[in-house]
């Protein structure tokens, strides 16, 4: 049996795995960051909508909270209990 031949054989199937392997795994990689690329925008336009909601919420407190104050300062001149207080 001729042993140089065999080893080139082998050699030359070793690298031809090699070269697959990387092929598959850089394939999966670049499919992954594709799909991360993707996941990241979808969180960016739900991060801007819930700053939205969030501004409207910080809105609506701060009518809420000048109405309390006005309503506690009704009540301090009509003698009244202050609301909010026990």
């Amino acid at each position: 049996m001729n042993w140089e031949m065999v080893t080139a054989v082998l050699a030359i199937l070793g690298i031809a795995t090699t070269i697959c392997s990387v092929a598959f795994i850089s394939g999966r990689l670049t499919q992954q960051i594709s799909d991360s690329r993707r996941e990241i925008e979808s969180h960016g336009d739900m991060l801007e909508s819930h700053a939205k909601i969030l501004n409207e919420h910080e809105v609506e407190l701060a009518k809420l909270n000048e109405w309390k104050s006005g309503y506690n300062a009704a009540a301090n001149v009509a003698g009244i209990p202050k609301q909010g207080q026990d």
